[in-house]
C-alpha cells in the first residue's frame, strides 16, 4: 500500500513539473520502480544505485561516520577516529587544565570582570608577583585555588621598588611563558598592567613602611620598601581579592603572613 502512496506522489510531482524527484532511504526495489515510471529523473539520498543520480553527503564522504558506509559512496578519508581522537585529547586536556588564561592590562576591564564575579557570589584571591615565574609561584596559585573560587596572578614589574634602574631593565620579561605556567595550574586571569597606568601622570600617593625595614636592608635600598607597600596596595584595591597569596619572601621581608584575607 505504501509503494503505491510514494509512487503516485512521485508520479503527481513529474506531473505538476518539477524537474527531479528526491528518494530519501527508500528501498532499492521502490527507487528502481520509480526510476523506470517518471518522467524526470530521480535523485537518491540513502535510496541505492538504482537512481538516476546521488546526493553525496560530505560526511560519508569523508568517512566521519565509521560504523555506516553506503555502498555507493566512495570514501575519500577516514576523519571520524581522528576526530573521536582529537575530541578525547581535547577532553583530557581540558579536565586536567585551563587551555588558556585570559590576560587583562587595563583596570577598567579587570574590575568589570571582577563584579561580574561578586554578583555570582564568588571568591577571589590574588597572588601578586613580578614575572619569571617558577615552582613556588605555582604553589602559591594552587594554595589560591584551594581556597578560592577565581584566582587572579598580577604581573608588573614594578619600577618603584627598583633603586638602580639597570635592575629593572635587567629583571627577567617572560609574560608568554609565565600565561602557559598559568594556564596549566587554572589560573582565570593573569592582570598584567603597564607602568603609565599603574603610576599616570602627577601619581603623588604613596604607603610609607615606616620602621618596618629597620634592622632589613631598608638602609641599603631606600624606598623599596615603600615601592612594595604602594604596588601591592594598589594592586589589591585594583583587583578587589578576598585573599592574597605572597611567598615567604615576601613575608619575611614585610611582616605580612604568606597567605592575608
Amino acid at each position: 500500500m505504501r509503494r503505491r502512496w510514494i509512487l503516485r506522489d512521485a508520479t503527481g510531482v513529474a506531473e505538476a513539473g518539477a524537474f527531479a524527484v528526491v528518494l530519501e532511504k527508500r528501498p532499492e526495489a521502490l527507487a528502481r520502480l520509480i526510476t523506470e515510471q517518471v518522467a524526470i529523473p530521480t535523485i537518491g539520498i540513502g535510496a541505492s544505485p538504482a537512481c538516476d543520480g546521488q546526493i553525496l553527503v560530505v560526511d560519508d564522504m569523508l568517512g566521519l561516520f565509521g560504523t555506516f558506509r553506503p555502498r555507493f559512496v566512495k570514501r575519500y578519508a577516514a576523519l571520524g577516529s581522528d576526530a573521536e581522537a582529537a575530541i578525547a585529547a581535547y577532553a583530557k586536556d581540558a579536565g586536567r587544565s585551563r587551555m588558556s588564561t585570559a590576560i587583562v592590562r587595563i583596570v577598567s576591564e579587570l574590575r568589570s570582570i571582577v563584579a561580574a564575579w561578586r554578583r555570582e557570589g564568588l571568591r577571589i584571591a590574588v597572588v601578586p608577583t613580578m614575572g619569571a615565574l617558577h615552582a613556588g609561584h605555582l604553589s602559591l596559585v594552587r594554595a589560591a585555588l584551594a581556597k578560592a573560587d577565581r584566582v587572579i596572578v598580577t604581573l608588573f614589574g614594578n619600577p618603584t621598588q627598583f633603586n638602580n634602574a639597570a635592575d629593572l631593565a635587567a629583571y627577567p620579561r617572560t609574560e608568554h611563558d609565565d600565561a602557559a605556567k598559568l594556564a596549566s595550574v587554572g589560573t582565570h586571569i593573569l592582570y598584567a598592567p603597564n607602568a603609565a597606568d599603574m603610576y599616570p601622570p602627577g601619581f603623588a600617593t604613596t604607603v610609607s613602611t615606616g620602621g618596618v625595614s629597620d634592622g632589613l636592608c631598608g638602609t641599603f635600598r631606600p624606598g623599596h620598601f615603600d615601592g612594595v607597600a604602594t604596588v601591592v596596595t594598589k594592586l589589591l584595591l585594583q583587583t578587589g581579592a578576598d585573599l592574597a597569596f605572597f611567598g615567604r619572601g615576601f613575608s619575611a621581608a614585610s611582616g605580612c603572613a604568606p597567605a592575608c584575607p
